[in-house]
């Protein structure tokens, strides 16, 4: 009896250990919640609680992720690196970065690409390789070179701004381990503000007041890595309804 309740007691205290270290690994928790709306994490760059929008926090929670460690971990590497292609005008870098959806968009909008018909009437983007790739990178370029952007991306290069806000977005189910059931990967979506204009008088969203992103990240947190692309460029280039070139500003 008394190595059954020797046992018992073990067991319950392995438990407890596993639910902590659930709790301390980096991307989990939710001590996040506990934090101000508004947090500098690094230099010039700021976390920003999304309490507004509750469902963007909400996404997070259920799936008891930290969104601000994921920030810290993936997303101020990948604002840095952004940085260096804007201040150096790597044109052809920043092309790359643009997501397969927000690419292919562009590129059937400039006619670059065409939608086909297969055997069924579904319509459909057409076969593509390396060369219609390099093709489209030399086109954004190019674009970008005359400060021409494509989806006013020509902002980032040519404007002076003061301070990056980030903002958790999106969080959606975990892909899972077909086997052991545990976490592979998420897909979470975060926003950043390029902001150049700091008056308090402006709407945060507004076009005199910042230049916004969206990025797809997927977070691994087995590694503790994330993958990340632009999936979208606020208030100047939105999907499927892509503005025409002669309404870019």
């Amino acid at each position: 009896m008394i190595h059954f309740k020797y046992f018992i007691i073990c067991l319950v205290i392995f438990s407890q250990c596993k639910y902590f270290q659930k709790e301390e690994k980096i991307g989990y928790g939710t001590k996040w919640m506990e934090g101000p709306k508004e947090e500098l994490l690094e230099g010039n760059i700021y976390y920003i609680r999304n309490n507004v929008d509750t469902n963007s926090e909400y996404l997070f929670k259920r799936l008891n992720l930290d969104p601000r460690a994921i920030a810290k971990l993936g997303v101020i590497p990948y604002v840095r690196k952004l940085e260096g292609y804007f201040k150096n005008k790597s044109y052809e870098d920043v092309s790359y970065e643009l997501d397969t959806k927000l690419s292919e968009a562009i590129a059937i909008k400039f006619g670059l690409l065409k939608m086909v018909e297969n055997d069924y009437g579904e319509k459909r983007i057409e076969n593509y390789g390396e060369d219609e790739i390099k093709k489209y990178v030399a086109f954004i370029s190019a674009s970008l070179e005359k400060k021409q952007g494509i989806c006013n991306l020509s902002k980032f290069f040519e404007t002076q701004y003061k301070k990056i806000e980030i903002r958790a977005y999106q969080a959606f189910d975990p892909f899972l381990d077909p086997e052991t059931k545990e976490p592979l990967y998420y897909n979470l979506t975060y926003r950043i503000d390029f902001v150049h204009n700091l008056d308090p008088k402006l709407s945060e969203d507004s076009k005199e007041r910042t230049h916004a992103i969206t990025i797809a990240m997927r977070f691994n947190p087995n590694r503790n890595s994330t993958d990340i692309e632009i999936s979208r460029i606020i208030n100047h280039c939105p999907i499927p309804e892509l503005q025409d070139a002669e309404e870019e500003e």
